[in-house]
């Protein structure tokens, strides 16, 4: 009975603002629950194995070892297709002979190269969804050399080389449950990461991520 009165005493106009109020917090929980639904992030961490194109004056490249780790989102614009925008930090290594031409054009004397490179890397990726769990992934990939270093049998050249980079990564990723996924890329670097050499970095990248 004490109920009832209580809301019988209720005017419109405060029946009118509850009902404002409870519908504006409806709105924002269903905005909270697609967002959520819509753009996820995480973290992602894997190792590289790097080498790099060959030229005239550059053979015998090995493959080499690095790292990788930075942030990673996706938004997700159905449940075919995402966007992935990656913030990471990248190191790669490679080592090779190259012919000592630099004083002598013609000289047949060569000497063993080891370059190490540090990357801020920014690659946007297309994901299209094949079947639950698995995608195809492709997109261009913007490089923010930070740090190179050549070392030329026992001398050191730190050359800054190109501060920026452009490449094309591909690859497949697999998401494991809602938070676990794992992935491999493949990256082509389009410019010389060092100014007197064409050398061009070939990346392939296994990583795993887990989205919060």
């Amino acid at each position: 009975m004490i109920y009832i009165l209580k809301i019988s005493n209720l005017t419109p106009n405060t029946m009118k603002k509850k009902s404002f109020l409870i519908t504006l917090l409806m709105l924002i929980g269903i905005c909270c629950s697609m967002q959520a639904q819509t753009f996820q992030w995480g973290v992602r961490a894997g190792a590289n194995i790097n080498t790099k194109s060959s030229t005239p004056y550059c053979y015998d490249i090995k493959w080499r070892p690095g790292f990788n780790a930075g942030l990673v989102g996706i938004y997700n614009i159905s449940d075919a297709f995402a966007i992935e925008a990656d913030l990471q930090y990248s190191y790669v290594c490679s080592i090779d002979t190259t012919k000592y031409i630099f004083t002598n054009p013609y000289s047949k004397a060569s000497l063993q190269n080891t370059t190490k490179s540090h990357f801020v890397d920014i690659p946007v990726l297309v994901k299209v969804r094949l079947f639950k769990g698995l995608c195809i992934e492709a997109g261009p990939q913007l490089g923010l050399q930070i740090s190179n270093k050549q070392i030329y049998g026992g001398a050191t050249n730190n050359d800054g080389g190109n501060v920026v980079n452009f490449s094309l990564v591909g690859g497949f990723s697999y998401a494991i449950n809602d938070h676990w996924g794992v992935d491999v890329r493949y990256v082509h670097a389009f410019t010389n990461h060092i100014h007197s050499r064409e050398d061009r970095n070939r990346t392939i990248q296994l990583a795993a991520s887990y989205l919060f």
